[in-house]
């Protein structure tokens, strides 16, 4: 598993417009993209689990100092978090 994290000022070009289509929608200036390639079908040894786990700490540690930066009460990002998933539900159907 590979992991990497891009602010969107970053990216320009195809690469952006690619990851903008994907999505269905344009990406803000203030955002970062996280993208992660799996190898399906292959079980992870301990070491990468550890190092997936770490990984995953750190981004969630980083995601809540940027919501509390920004004064979003935990509510707030629920109702995001919830409207996001019925967006991807939707598309899948």
């Amino acid at each position: 598993m590979e992991t990497f994290i891009r602010s969107v000022d970053e990216i320009d070009g195809d690469p952006l417009r690619w990851l903008e289509s994907g999505l269905g929608h344009q990406l803000r200036q203030n955002q970062r993209v996280m993208v992660t390639v799996l190898n399906m079908g292959l079980e992870p040894n301990e070491e990468t689990r550890r190092q997936a786990r770490e990984e995953l700490r750190r981004i969630r540690a980083e995601a809540a100092a940027s919501v509390e930066a920004q004064g979003i009460l935990p509510e707030e990002l629920d109702a995001v978090v919830d409207e996001a998933i019925a967006h991807v539900r939707r598309r899948e159907h």
